[in-house]
């Protein structure tokens, strides 16, 4: 018998996990669009130089982690793949 697919995705297991990985992905991910908005926008008004070098090592700090939550959502991909993996073959 075979599942159709939205069927094998109502018998994973959600965790509240994979949800916050997403979130929290999807914020850091306007990071740099933000960033360049600001970085202009900062440089031609202002030209706060000590702010600006200030914000960019925000910035850098922001990207890793969000680097680190892409690594995280990997992770949690692959375990949702093994879940579908084993509902399919038990069935």
């Amino acid at each position: 018998m075979t599942l159709k697919f939205f069927g094998i995705l109502k018998l994973v297991k959600w965790k509240k996990d994979y949800l916050i990985y997403a979130l929290l992905y999807g914020a850091t991910s306007l990071i740099i669009p933000l960033a360049t908005q600001y970085l202009v926008n900062n440089l031609i008004v202002a030209g706060l130089w000590q702010s600006t070098l200030t914000f960019i090592i925000i910035i850098t700090i922001g990207l890793i982690f969000s680097q680190v939550l892409r690594y995280g959502m990997v992770i949690l991909k692959e375990y949702i793949e093994r879940e579908v993996f084993i509902i399919v073959n038990e069935k």
